[in-house]
This record gives structure tokens, sequence and C-alpha cells, in this order.
């Protein structure tokens, strides 16, 4: 291996690596379980057992837990919302077990819910929850047989969110350590976390892959730019219109170059392998993304042998006779 080669594959793999720390990262923002915030799955008893059952008016869902952190802030229950659009107005109560009075009181519209999705209860950052025992109840306003939602089975129900200052953790070494050891643990057991977190180092490879065998060849930052751009899309939903001239100007750039369809022949079979590894895992909608540029590319390869064959044509025609 040349040294030259070596610097660019070796450059190319920082990208790739910090390509997976950004999509890792851009997935905690999105489900505001940032650097700063730890998810807990406290042990929740419930007081009234009706989970999985539709809460009509004046129903009561009940629970009671003891909070594993400090600062808790949110309060997240997954609800069934049966695939309808509900008009339920949901009283939310929060206390402290052995006080008399709530803590916190608020009323939802259950129209923002989504189905088997946690829903997130927010109220006033608690300081010293950690160790404490609490209580709340969820109230049906309104819900009838056709308009209620009910608490999903789904694992996992409950998630506490516990908010931190980064700046006070940096301040305090043992904070700062608690801190760092139950972020971790919150995300070696968040299952939707360790999913994405390997679809994405699949998508990392995937793309390392295709850089080493696209070394050869004249413009692999144009390629690898464009399969980017492709996975951003795929993986995040977040395409811009910087992404979309980029892709316009690759496929202006394989046809004014006459870039072999080997290269975009490549770029097919990686996408088909990432669309059939996220149809695996059943995630339909990435792999739906997946296909769609799959089958984009593929007709990118069909008009480019199109082209080629006029161009073919035109060079004959051009040729002068012997």
């Amino acid at each position: 291996m040349t040294r030259k080669k070596k610097i660019y594959l070796t450059i190319n793999s920082i990208l790739i690596v910090l390509f997976w720390f950004w999509l890792v990262f851009q997935y905690l923002h999105r489900l505001e379980n940032s650097i700063s915030v730890i998810a807990s799955r406290p042990n929740i008893s419930q007081v009234s057992n009706n989970i999985n059952k539709e809460l009509f008016k004046g129903g009561i869902f009940s629970g009671e837990f003891t909070s594993n952190f400090p600062n808790m802030g949110i309060i997240a229950i997954r609800f069934k919302t049966y695939y309808r659009i509900n008009d339920d107005r949901l009283i939310f109560r929060l206390k402290e077990k052995s006080s008399a009075n709530w803590y916190y009181v608020n009323i939802y519209n259950t129209d923002q819910f989504q189905p088997d999705q946690l829903f997130p209860f927010g109220f006033p950052i608690i300081k010293e929850s950690i160790g404490k025992e609490y209580y709340f109840e969820i109230e049906s306003t309104k819900g009838d047989v056709y308009d209620a939602v009910s608490v999903s089975p789904i694992e996992p129900v409950y998630v506490s969110k516990h908010k931190f200052v980064l700046n006070k953790l940096v301040n305090n070494q043992r904070e700062g350590i608690n801190y760092v050891i139950g972020k971790s643990i919150s995300l070696i057991t968040d299952m939707d976390f360790v999913v994405h977190a390997i679809l994405y180092l699949l998508v990392a490879l995937s793309l390392m892959i295709y850089v080493i065998f696209s070394y050869n060849h004249p413009y692999p930052s144009i390629i690898i730019i464009a399969l980017t751009s492709i996975l951003v899309d795929i993986f995040l939903g977040r395409t811009t219109l910087f992404q979309y001239l980029l892709m316009a100007a690759w496929i202006v750039v394989c046809i004014l170059l006459r870039l072999s369809s080997v290269i975009l022949t490549r770029l097919t079979i990686v996408l088909l392998a990432i669309s059939s590894l996220l149809f695996i895992a059943q995630n339909k909608e990435w792999s739906d993304k997946a296909a769609v540029w799959f089958y984009l590319i593929l007709a990118l390869i069909i008009i480019r042998s199109l082209l080629e064959d006029s161009w073919l044509k035109q060079s004959k025609s051009m040729r002068i006779p012997d």
C-alpha cells in the first residue's frame, strides 16, 4: 500500500467515525435524550391494575416509584392510541408519596399522542429527587368507547428523565463520575438506542467499504459525498437544499464524465444491502427510503446505458472512413 493511499484511507476512516458519532448524536437529540439528560427506567408499582385497558371518563391509571437520580423533570409513559386521533383530555398529577399536596398538575390533549410511543409529562425539575418515592395519577376527563387511550404494555412502559448541567459535572468530580456511569447504563439498557447505534455502524462500515473500492477511481470524493447525502436522507430524513444540489451535481458529473457503470452498480448493491438489513430489522420507514434510492440509482444506470449507446453511435458516425 502506497503512502498516499494510507493517508487517504486514514483521513476517510476518521471522517466516517465522526459521521457515525454525528448520526448517534442526532438520534439522541431528536429524542430529547441529549447528552445532559439521563433516561432511567424505575421500577414502578402499579397502584391501579388497568394497564392495556382503555381509560374512560373518570378512569385513573396510577403508580409509584423510587427515583434513581437527582434532577427529575420528566416522566414519559407509553400509550396506545388504537391508531386513531382521540379527543380525550388527561389530567396528570405528581407528588412525593409522603406528601399530602400535589407537586404538579396539568391537563394534556390525547390528540398529540403517537401510537405506542412514549409521551413526556414535563414538570419543574426536582433537584433532590434521588432515592425519594413518588406517586402519579393519569385521569381521563372525557374518554368513551370510541375515543380513549390506554397505557401500552410495550417495554419500557415508563421512563423518567433527569436533566444535568454539564458545567457543574465538570467542577464536581464525584457527580461527574456518577453521571457518566448513569448515562452509560441508561444507553446500554435502551434497546432502541442499541439498535440504532448498530444500524448506524453498518452504515459507516458500508461507507468505509465503498471508500476502499473507490480509491482508484478518478472522482472518489464526489461519489462518497453522494452516498453520504443519501444515507443522511435515509436515516435522518433531513435532506437539505445543499444535499439536493450535491446530488444534482453528481448526476451531471456521471453524465458528462461518463463515469463507469461499475461505480453506480456498486452503489446500488450497497443501497440494496442497507434496505434489506433495515427490512429484517423491521424498520419499514428507513427500508422504504433506501429502496427508493436504490431504484433512483438503478434508473440512473439505465439512463447512462442509453446515453452510452448514443455516444457510441455518435462516435462511429464521426469517424473518418479509410
